[in-house]
């Protein structure tokens, strides 16, 4: 597991306004947590086509940066650490280094202090 590759995971149990079922998650923990046997902090990531980018806090992504299928848009508000054992498949894309730099940004002013 790498910083920048994309999952798909089922995130279910949910409650509230959490993404739940199968997402597309975006590996944010570094490279040094990612090789541990601690859990990855992710970023979900929906389907372009399922409504506007989030002011800020949400990355458009489109297919051509991630090696995914369609368009996507992380939402860094919903910052999360997931266990291990929800990674059953490889990764099934990578955001290219601008992306990435788009969605630290964005996580920064979500969780700033």
């Amino acid at each position: 597991m790498k910083q920048g590759e994309i999952y798909l995971v089922n995130l279910n149990p949910i409650i509230g306004l959490e993404f739940g079922g199968a997402q597309f998650v975006i590996i944010v923990s570094n490279d040094i947590i990612n090789a541990s046997f601690l859990p990855v902090t992710v970023v979900p990531a929906r389907d372009a086509a399922d409504g506007p980018v989030p002011r800020v806090t949400g990355v458009y992504v489109p297919s051509a940066e991630s090696g995914l299928a369609i368009d996507v848009v992380a939402d860094c508000l919903q910052l999360r650490a997931l266990d291990r054992s929800r990674f059953v498949d490889p990764p099934v894309g990578t955001l290219s280094p601008t992306k990435l730099k788009d969605v630290e940004r964005a996580i920064h002013f979500a969780v700033r202090v």
